[in-house]
Formats: C-alpha cells, sequence, structure tokens
C-alpha cells in the first residue's frame, strides 16, 4: 500500500535489515552444496534525511568510527560526467569499471586516509549510489546514518546487512522522487532488486561471495540456498540460539584463498569433503522441518546436534576452523550442546541452537563460563523479518 509524499518538505526515511548466520553448508556452498540459513534478531540501521538548506552530503558511521563529507555540487557533475552511460540494474553493469570509478571519486574527493573498513563502507555506499540514483534528477543533499547490532568481520553477515540496508534506502528514495509515493513495505520486486544491488557490494567486500548473504539479509526468516536452484524457504518454528564470539579477527578473502589452494592441491579429498556437507545439510532440513512439527522432541534436537558436530568436523577438514572456536566448542558439549563455526571461520562466531527443555540454569551456567573465559555471548532469535521500512 503506497500513499503521495509530501514533495514540498524534505524527505526522510529509515530502512533496516538483519544479520545472518549459516546453519550447515559454509565454504560448500560456494561450489553449490546445499547451505541452510537464517535471519538473526540483530540488525543494521540506517536513517536518511534530505537538507536542503544544506551544500554538503554527510554520511556517518560510528561503527567504523566514520564521518564523510562531500560537497553535493561535486557529486552532480559527477553523476554527469564519470557515471553518466551507467545504465539501470545491476545485471548490466560493468562491476570492475564501476568499482574503479568509485574510488577514483573518492581518492579525488577526499584528503583523509582511509582503513579499509572505511573505504569499503565508502565505495559500497557511492556504488549503490551512482548505481540506483544516477536518473533522479531532482536529487537535494542529504544525510545517512548508519548503525549497527552486529559485529564487524565475525560470520554474521555485517557486510551484507550493510549493502542491504544502503541499496533498501536508495531504492525507496528514488521511488519517493520518481513516484512521489511512501510505501508500507518493499515488493517483492524490490526486494528481488535490493538483494542484486547488495550482491555487487558483497563481491567488493569477499571477491566471490555465494549470494546467501545477501539474500537472507533482504528475505530474511530461514532458507536453503544451492547457487544452481537458488532459494527456498524452509518451513519451521522459532529457535533461540546462542552466539559466541570469538574475538578473533579474520580475512573473509584470505580464509576462501586459502580453501581454494587446498582444493587445487587435493581436490578428490576436498571434493568428498564438500561433497558429505552437502549431506548434512539435506539431512539437517528434514530435522528442522521435522522440529516445526514436533517443537519439543528432544530426539530431534538431539539428531540436529549431531549434524552440526559432523559439518564442524568438516570444516576443521578444511582448515578454517581457530583453537578458539574449538575451545567453545568443547565448553559446549559440557552443557550437551553442539557448536559450530559460522561464516567463513578463523575467528568470528560459533552457534549453538538452544532446545526448550534445556534449563535456564545449565543454559546462564554455560554463558557464565565463556564470558569468564573472555569470549562474548549474545542470545537471539533465528529467523526474523527481511528488509523493512521502519
Amino acid at each position: 500500500m503506497s500513499q503521495p509524499s509530501d514533495t514540498t518538505t524534505d524527505l526522510s526515511l529509515s530502512v533496516s535489515a538483519p544479520g545472518k548466520v549459516i546453519l550447515f553448508g559454509e565454504h560448500s556452498v560456494v561450489h553449490n552444496k546445499l547451505a541452510i540459513a537464517a535471519s538473526l534478531g540483530l540488525r543494521t540501521y540506517l536513517h536518511f534525511k534530505e537538507c536542503s538548506e544544506s551544500n554538503n552530503i554527510h554520511i556517518e558511521i560510528p561503527t567504523v568510527t566514520l564521518t564523510y563529507c562531500i560537497n553535493f555540487k561535486v557529486l552532480q557533475q559527477s553523476l554527469r560526467t564519470d557515471f553518466k552511460c551507467i545504465t539501470d540494474g545491476p545485471d548490466l553493469l560493468d562491476h570492475v569499471e564501476v568499482v574503479t570509478n568509485v574510488q577514483k571519486f573518492i581518492n579525488e574527493n577526499s584528503t583523509a586516509k582511509f582503513n579499509d573498513q572505511q573505504l569499503t563502507s565508502l565505495t559500497g555506499i557511492f556504488y549503490l549510489l551512482f548505481g540506483i540514483l544516477h536518473s533522479v534528477d531532482n536529487l537535494k543533499p542529504f544525510t545517512i546514518k548508519i548503525e549497527t547490532d552486529l559485529s564487524l568481520g565475525a560470520g554474521t553477515g555485517s557486510s551484507a546487512s550493510f549493502a542491504v540496508t544502503v541499496a533498501a534506502a536508495f531504492v525507496y528514495y528514488k521511488h519517493l522522487k520518481l513516484l512521489r509515493t511512501k510505501l508500507a513495505a518493499f515488493s517483492e520486486d524490490d526486494k528481488s532488486l535490493i538483494s542484486k544491488w547488495a550482491y555487487c557490494i558483497e563481491k567488493i567486500c569477499h571477491g566471490l561471495p555465494s549470494g546467501i548473504d545477501n539474500t537472507i539479509c533482504t528475505y530474511g526468516s530461514m532458507v536453503k540456498f544451492r547457487k544452481s536452484e537458488g532459494m527456498q524457504l524452509v518451513p519451521t518454528c522459532e529457535f533461540q540460539l546462542l552466539l559466541v564470539n570469538t574475538k578473533v579477527a579474520r580475512s573473509t578473502k584470505q580464509i576462501l584463498n586459502n580453501v581454494m589452494v587446498l582444493m587445487q592441491n587435493h581436490t578428490a579429498i576436498t571434493d568428498s569433503i564438500l561433497n558429505t556437507m552437502d549431506l548434512i545439510a539435506e539431512s539437517a532440513v528434514r530435522f528442522i522441518s521435522e522440529i516445526g512439527n514436533d517443537t519439543n522432541n528432544s530426539v530431534l534436537y538431539q539428531r540436529l546436534g549431531e549434524l552440526a558436530d559432523l559439518n564442524q568436523c568438516m570444516l576443521q577438514s578444511l582448515g578454517v576452523s581457530h583453537p578458539a572456536i574449538n575451545r567453545i566448542c568443547t565448553l559446549l558439549q559440557r552443557a550437551s550442546l553442539s557448536g559450530k563455526l559460522t561464516g567463513a571461520g578463523g575467528g568470528g562466531y560459533v552457534i549453538t541452537i538452544i532446545p526448550p527443555h534445556l534449563s535456564k540454569n545449565v543454559l546462564n551456567n554455560i554463558i557464565e563460563q565463556l564470558n569468564s573465559e573472555g569470549f562474548e555471548t549474545v542470545l537471539t532469535k533465528l529467523g526474523g523479518l527481511g528488509v523493512s521500512i521502519d
């Protein structure tokens, strides 16, 4: 449902998108194996406001300690020159050329030195701005502020949640400027477009992403995903999830490269590992669906936990675990819980699904022990709302 917007005043909007966890299928999903992912109850929030009385575009991202201003006329001039040949839709863009032009634009219009996170954030914002808003003639100066519940670089989809949120804001803003109507929610066509634009930013961040992060951050819920088949909803119940942050930083791009080298050196063996991970994910889908019909069945949770243990073993054999991850999994086992890494590994988060029959005392005790060893824990929900207009 849409309604006319007031074009006599400065427009403002707020959007948000969830983070995500991969429950099964890390790394193997890149090679057309099945993965299961779900949205988190942790989100990224973007607040956008036109400022017609200002001469600048102002961007603030506290998470990466970034405050950036650029003269609006400089942006307009660049839209007419460097990006004048851009065409609608991410499928038609020359990705490398756009990234090169965006980074040239940033370098030429800033005297500050940016770290990797700051430069990647700015590149993503201006990539999407030029890509989505280039055809909007009546742009005004504006401010953007982006905040998040998510830890960066920890395997919970922070980059995809960021990309989806920015893409959603610009898609919605373009809708307001061209059609002059406000939306209550994004349509399926909007979501498809937002996800595609976000995937472009994921390529900047990670090189060769699977596409699952931008998909789940856009659509929410719980899905199974195979690159050759696309996304399918997994019908189930709401799960409680314990996220345990190792607080070990790592480079997703480097870990993916390491796995690729291992696969080249030991192709037959790694193919077998990936096929086993595919079977684990297929089995997990069945148990997750059965739990949806029998939410208090402790045996089903036990079987799902066994699959998580097997998946973690496969990931260890690919060399993507870490001593901190292994320690967390050991502590969880003492509480009869099954932990596994999520995302690229090498640090980041360990996840464990909390069965409803687990006593609060046991849960509180394991959380206290994990925290006492220097890890950070967050209790949250799995499978919530995707990108939304707030």
